[in-house]
C-alpha cells in the first residue's frame, strides 16, 4: 500500500525542475489575478538561476508553486521527476520536508531558541537525529562560535545565515530563496551570495533566488527574466 510519507528519489542527469505552460490564477471576489500566464522553465541539477522582475511579475508565485506551497492552476510543474499536480497533500508535504529548503526576506526565527535549536528543528520533524549535522551547517555559515546565541543577540546577516542552515537541516536536493538579502546591508548581501555559490557548488544544491538586485542576480548561473507573469528572457551567464 502506498505511503504518504515514502521518500522521492531524485532522478539523475535531467531537469530537476520543468514547468510547461505553468498559470496560476488567483481569485479575488469576482476578479481574476493572472500571476503566471503560461511559462515553460526547466532548471538543471547544481544550477544557480537568479529569478528577476518588478513587484508583481510572479517571482513568489513561481518559487511557491515550485516549493509546494500553492498549487498551479493550469500546465504542468515536475519537481525531481514527480508531476506536482498527481501528488497528495501527505506527499506534497514530504517532498517539503526532505527535498525542499526555503530562505525568506523575513527570517523567520523562533525567538526563543538558539541558533542551533532554529536549525534543530526542521531535523526533528523528519526524525532525524544527526544533530552533529546541525552544528556542522552552523559552522559552514561561519556561526560555530555563535550557536548558542537567540536571534535578538544576532546581527541581520547572522540570522539569514542561520536560516540558510535550517533550510539545509534535511540535506535537500533544491534551495528556493525569496529576496533573501532584502534587509541585509550591501557587505552582508554579498556574503550571503558567495555563500550561496559555494553550497551549490560543494553540496550540488539546485538554488533559485527571487532578487530585485541586479548586481548578486548577474552572479548566478542563468538570469530568468519575469514580467507581467512571462518570461521576458532567459539569459545564460
Amino acid at each position: 500500500m502506498e505511503t504518504n510519507t515514502q521518500v522521492i528519489k531524485t532522478e539523475t542527469n535531467t531537469h530537476v525542475i520543468k514547468t510547461e505552460n505553468l498559470r496560476k490564477v488567483y481569485k479575488l471576489y469576482a476578479e481574476e489575478i493572472v500571476a503566471l500566464k503560461g511559462i515553460d522553465v526547466e532548471v538543471n541539477k547544481g544550477e544557480f538561476v537568479s529569478i528577476m522582475g518588478p513587484s508583481g511579475a510572479g517571482k513568489t508565485t513561481f518559487l511557491n508553486l515550485t516549493g509546494c506551497l500553492d498549487k498551479h492552476t493550469d500546465g504542468n510543474l515536475k519537481v525531481l521527476g514527480e508531476s506536482l499536480g498527481s501528488l497528495n497533500e501527505g506527499q506534497l508535504r514530504n517532498m517539503r520536508l526532505h527535498h525542499l529548503g526555503f530562505v525568506f526576506q523575513e527570517f523567520f526565527l523562533i525567538k526563543e531558541l538558539t541558533a542551533l535549536e532554529n536549525v534543530q528543528l526542521p531535523m526533528s520533524f523528519a526524525s532525524n537525529k544527526d544533530m552533529d549535522w546541525a552544528n556542522h551547517l552552523l559552522e559552514r555559515v561561519g556561526l560555530g562560535k555563535r550557536m548558542n546565541h537567540r536571534p535578538k543577540e544576532l546581527s541581520g546577516g547572522e540570522m539569514q545565515r542561520v536560516a540558510i542552515a535550517r533550510a539545509l537541516a534535511n540535506k535537500p536536493d533544491i534551495l528556493l530563496a525569496d529576496e533573501p538579502t532584502g534587509n541585509l546591508d550591501t557587505k552582508n548581501a554579498q556574503s550571503i551570495y558567495d555563500l550561496f555559490r559555494q553550497l551549490g557548488k560543494e553540496e550540488d544544491i539546485t538554488i533559485i533566488a527571487a532578487t530585485h538586485n541586479v548586481k548578486l542576480a548577474y552572479q548566478a548561473d542563468r538570469v530568468v527574466h519575469l514580467r507581467e507573469g512571462n518570461i521576458e528572457r532567459d539569459e545564460q551567464l
